[in-house]
């Protein structure tokens, strides 16, 4: 009788334990079947023979708890023939669990080919290329090295590098329509004289400091060499000074032209009385060399090419031109029809000149020669006069590699 009841309450709570949620026996007869060999993982929850498992067989009755263990008992059910890389993820992954010994070489590539960590680090270095202005960067042990482009330094290529060329210089002034005399032309650049101005006051620029015309070039520099590109006008200077002689009538001019080198003030600026010298060694004009031509940049001061063209309408900011060029000193008649002759008398005045191209002989910027084709300057009278550029030699070569750039040259 005790036996008969033993029986058919193990009857009984055989069937409550394949029931699920849905009611489908396949399922959970399969987790009570192999939950036999897991009693070592989880010998309270997951053993069906053990003591606890009629005890907690009753808690299916509830709905709300059933389908968390539910859930949960096949999930851990059956974890070696359904997922048993995710149960046992050390034994199914020894490789990736410990990387240093399942693949020391894989996983550790610094370590097994030490030879490739350090392009790859000092390639860094130039992605993206700290070399401004057209710089090339060099990938080294310490970092990078830049490779400045010309006319540039420092060790990202970001301060200006120049050479700066100074060529004694010697030109023509050329006149046409000019009263009694006509047209002439006469060489210039020699100071041969102490130009006057009434009262007396004279120039800076005496014979003995200033014997002749120079002009001062600043090329961009390239290895301690100038080199072609952006080029800068810093400093002209050229004495106009001649006589001329007609009809008994003699004309002797006493002028000094300069850019750059004396103190200006006022607006529009003008010469100061007496003049002193004020020597910025900064640009006054620019332009680019290409090849063997320097074509300076717009200018908009530009000789109409009539007798009208006047100090006044030779202004201009514009970065081509010949800026605050300078005339200072006096034009005299000793003899002759001297009340037919126009424009004598102090001359002291500043306008922007216009340039004509520079015209070089050769490539090589340390010994090259240049001219300038004539170009109309100012005058106060029906007088068209034109200054050129005939002849140049190189004095000397400086760059900024050793030091700063001055201008010091007479």
């Amino acid at each position: 009788m005790r036996a008969t009841s033993w029986v058919v309450l193990a009857m009984l709570i055989g069937s409550l334990g394949g029931c699920g949620d849905d009611g489908a026996t396949t399922q959970d007869s399969a987790p009570v079947v192999d939950l036999g060999p897991q009693a070592d993982a989880g010998p309270d929850t997951a053993s069906p023979d053990g003591a606890p498992a009629p005890d907690t067989q009753p808690t299916d009755t509830s709905p709300a708890t059933d389908a968390t263990p539910d859930a949960a008992q096949l999930d851990a059910g059956q974890p070696d023939a359904v997922q048993p890389d995710a149960v046992q993820p050390d034994a199914a992954q020894p490789d990736a669990g410990q990387p240093d010994a399942g693949q020391p070489d894989a996983a550790q590539p610094d370590a097994a080919q030490p030879d490739a960590a350090p392009p790859d680090a000092t390639a860094i270095g130039c992605t993206p290329n700290p070399c401004q202005h057209g710089g090339s960067c060099t990938p080294t042990a310490g970092g990078y090295t830049c490779t400045c482009a010309a006319g540039w330094k420092g060790p990202t290529c970001m301060t200006p590098s120049y050479c700066d060329v100074v060529y004694r210089v010697s030109g023509s002034f050329h006149t046409t329509n000019a009263p009694l005399i006509g047209q002439f032309t006469k060489a210039v650049g020699t100071n041969a004289s102490l130009p006057p101005f009434s009262p007396a006051r004279t120039t800076p620029f005496t014979p003995t400091a200033f014997a002749n015309g120079f002009m001062r070039l600043r090329f961009p520099n390239l290895g301690g060499a100038p080199a072609p590109g952006m080029v800068a006008l810093v400093e002209y200077y050229m004495p106009m000074e001649f006589s001329v002689t007609t009809l008994g009538t003699t004309v002797n001019t006493d002028v000094d032209h300069s850019a750059g080198m004396l103190q200006l003030s006022g607006t529009p600026p003008v010469i100061g009385d007496p003049p002193t010298l004020s020597r910025g060694c900064a640009a006054v004009a620019s332009g680019t060399l290409t090849g063997t031509t320097l074509a300076w940049g717009s200018c908009s001061a530009v000789p109409d090419g009539t007798t009208s063209w006047t100090f006044t309408k030779a202004q201009s900011s514009d970065p081509g031109c010949l800026h605050r060029m300078s005339s200072f000193g006096n034009v005299s008649c000793t003899s002759g029809l001297c009340g037919m002759v126009g424009g004598l008398g102090n001359q002291r005045e500043t306008w922007d000149q216009m340039l004509s191209s520079f015209q070089f002989s050769g490539s090589n910027l340390a010994t090259a020669t240049f001219t300038m084709a004539e170009v109309q300057t100012p005058n106060t009278t029906n007088v068209r006069t034109y200054v050129a550029i005939t002849a140049t030699s190189v004095v000397k070569v400086e760059c900024d590699t050793a030091g700063p750039l001055t201008c010091d040259e007479q």
